[in-house]
């Protein structure tokens, strides 16, 4: 193997490494670093089923800490009993036989309002003020700046929400349900609802430091190594290497998906089982994750279309067939709609075809780069749009060079070249 092969393998091999670490390195900075597009990823998680029982759960244990439905029970009797002063010893059999009743009652009510209450856009701005203050806080631990009065991260690795805005908003709904023993809700507690267990979390600093630096530049190193290879490949092997690169990408984005599953895998399994919140906590760790998910994807479809894109440029003998056959199902989709003499705007496609190819690609390029988290389906579909339109573009060719006189300045275009041409490797001997 030549020097020059070792050189291209290496680069292509950069390019994949580099291209994991852009996006890892993308979504730290982000999303995990990022306090506004972190809450815009939880927030419509207020609606969840799970989260919202898992709230439910915590708001409800918190509030039969504090409030003993036995003493309410017996406060009133006693106001009945100053009311009906006589009646005393019959209402005190009769709140004694009916104290269960009233406790699960009042307790029914308690419940109906933390329910009502989770369910409410209250509810729902309470989460979003919640999380905001927990991810300050984990972004303070992940770069090491100074911690908030606010910090919601223990020392193993917890990350939670704090529910005394919860427990405020439930106060102040049964307390205007006429319910007074709301009174003794309390108001502030240390009770807090788990949404993440990673006891290595704070060891991280260093990692996601370097992550942060080094997001906005990873790409263009990725990108330089990819052109340097496709430059050292020489000529005749651009676009096979162009292919070779595609495929790295897509081999990249796959390891680090199984990466993603096993960190999910792993961190699931840290909850420890004393937390109740442990499936509001995978409902939360999969919303998080879930924008490295759309990335690795999206990167994955690019580097499905570069290698099919090289595969079909290239100069294999493979290729070459194919081209060909495309080639002649052009010709007679021409000849089918052959004669008529092109108007003036084909003429113009055809002559100015190359720079036109050249402007839909790039058009096509800068609607994946701008736009806002392409997905794999966008890059697939923008792909195909590329394809169709450049299709269009060579049947107006050559229907243009079809109908021109063979020393016309539009036949002298000729049909489409191939970047790649065949090198010793690719040739194939014929039996003829």
């Amino acid at each position: 193997m030549s020097a020059r092969r070792i050189m291209v393998a290496v680069l292509v091999t950069l390019t994949a490494i580099l291209t994991i670490g852009s996006v890892t390195a993308g979504y730290v900075r982000a999303v995990l670093l990022d306090s506004d597009t972190y809450v815009s990823v939880v927030g419509p998680l207020a609606t969840d089923p799970a989260v919202q029982h898992a709230v439910s759960e915590a708001v409800n244990d918190e509030i039969a800490g504090h409030v003993d439905y036995q003493a309410i029970t017996d406060s009133m009797v006693d106001e009945l009993a100053q009311l009906i002063p006589g009646d005393r010893p019959r209402l005190e059999g009769v709140a004694t036989a009916a104290a269960p009743m009233i406790a699960s009652r009042l307790q029914e009510f308690t419940r109906s309002a933390v329910e009502e209450f989770v369910a409410s856009d209250r509810f729902a701005t309470a989460w979003e003020n919640a999380n905001r203050q927990a991810h300050e806080a984990l972004v303070a631990l992940l770069t090491g700046r100074a911690r908030r009065d606010a910090v919601q991260i223990g020392s193993n690795g917890t990350v939670a929400i704090s529910l005394d805005p919860i427990l405020v908003g439930v106060r102040t709904r049964l307390l205007d349900q006429g319910l007074s023993f709301a009174q003794h809700l309390p108001t502030s507690t240390d009770r807090q609802l788990v949404l993440l267990h990673a006891p290595g979390l704070a060891k991280a600093q260093r990692v996601n430091r370097i992550l942060d630096a080094v997001a906005w530049v990873l790409p263009w190193i990725a990108l330089g190594c990819a052109a340097a290879a496709v430059v050292l490949a020489g000529r005749g092997r651009r676009w096979s290497t162009t292919a070779v690169i595609g495929v790295a990408v897509v081999v990249g984005m796959v390891i680090l998906a199984i990466a993603l599953l096993i960190t999910r895998s792993v961190l699931i399994d840290q909850i420890p089982s004393s937390v109740g919140s442990g499936a509001a906590a995978r409902v939360v760790l999969d919303a998080v994750l879930d924008p490295l998910r759309v990335a690795l994807r999206s990167v994955a479809a690019v580097g499905l279309v570069l290698a099919v894109v090289g595969f079909v440029a290239g100069g294999s003998a493979s290729a070459r067939r194919l081209r060909a056959g495309g080639g002649r199902v052009m010709d007679a989709v021409v000849r089918r709609g052959g004669g008529h003499v092109p108007a003036a705007w084909a003429r113009g496609v055809s002559q100015n075809r190359r720079m036109l190819q050249v402007l839909v690609v790039l058009a096509g390029a800068l609607i994946v780069v701008f736009w806002t988290s392409p997905s794999a389906l966008v890059v697939l579909v923008v792909a195909v749009v590329v394809a169709v339109v450049l299709a269009v573009i060579e049947l107006v060719s050559r229907s243009v060079i079809r109908s021109s006189p063979p020393d016309s300045p539009t036949a002298a275009v000729g049909g489409p070249q191939d970047s790649d041409p065949p090198t010793e490797e690719t040739r194939q001997p014929t039996s003829e």
